[in-house]
């Protein structure tokens, strides 16, 4: 399957008020890119009284009348469409990856309404959101941070980013996807258990599985109950007390 990993670089948060500067996305098959594009576009073109964040100005290190002169919107969005359109015949549409890559579908959402298609001609329902996987690895222990945000993730892979570029935002999302799907499978083979949330007349609490290490001999597995204690009695149930509750817990083993 094809899936169009997509970064933008806008002129502030809001899709409404702000405008796109910098569209990159690359067409991957297998973790491979087999087609890209990078465009610049004059947000203003396209959006009456665009706004523009000086924050976001420098950020992306660009400047009102650099903006400016940027190719107009409708070309722009022509050239891209031409670009999708060899991945999105006979009624296929691309699955869309990127790094918080719902802030980049509002404003190419908002951007397409210059053109007589749609979004969900190009591109289907089923969203890769590779800060998601992020949160999943950190969420089961896989990988520890101290922010999520992009750079923050290429420091602990040791993946160089010129951050703030869209062509190179989505260049190293996408090494971290690689990398991500790596260390998970990984996980999941070596020592992965699930995080099972049970909620029993109306009180919850979480069993997170922590470790797995060998003494003399013997396999012992840790688990960290959340408001409580577990003690794992064989390979699939943990007795739990939480408090007020006892209870016995089926564990999910993906092992």
């Amino acid at each position: 399957m094809k899936i169009a990993y997509i970064d933008t670089e806008t002129t502030g948060l809001s899709p409404e008020k702000h405008g796109i500067v910098q569209l990159a996305c690359l067409i991957v098959e297998d973790h491979k890119i087999i087609d890209e594009i990078d465009i610049l576009l004059d947000p203003f073109s396209y959006k009456e009284n665009c706004a523009c964040d000086d924050k976001a100005l420098e950020i992306n290190g660009r400047t009102i009348e650099e903006i400016e002169h940027f190719p107009n919107a409708d070309d722009q969005l022509e050239k891209f469409l031409d670009f999708l359109s060899p991945y999105t015949q006979e009624a296929n549409t691309l699955q869309i990856a990127g790094y918080n890559v719902d802030f980049d579908i509002k404003f190419i959402k908002d951007w397409f309404k210059l053109s007589d298609t749609t979004f969900g001609d190009y591109f289907n329902h089923e969203t890769l959101d590779v800060l998601s996987l992020v949160r999943h690895a950190e969420y089961f222990r896989a990988i520890k941070l101290e922010r999520h945000r992009l750079i923050n993730v290429c420091e602990h892979y040791n993946i160089f980013l010129d951050a703030h570029n869209a062509l190179n935002d989505i260049k190293a999302t996408l090494k971290v996807h690689r990398r991500l799907k790596i260390e998970l499978s990984m996980w999941s083979e070596d020592n992965f258990q699930n995080i099972i949330s049970v909620s029993l007349f109306g009180y919850g609490f979480e069993i997170n599985y922590i470790g797995h290490n060998s003494e003399n001999g013997e396999n012992k597995d840790k688990y960290e109950l959340f408001g409580g204690w577990g003690k794992r009695l064989n390979p699939y149930i943990t007795f739990g007390i939480n408090y007020r509750l006892i209870t016995f817990v089926l564990l999910l083993n993906r092992k």
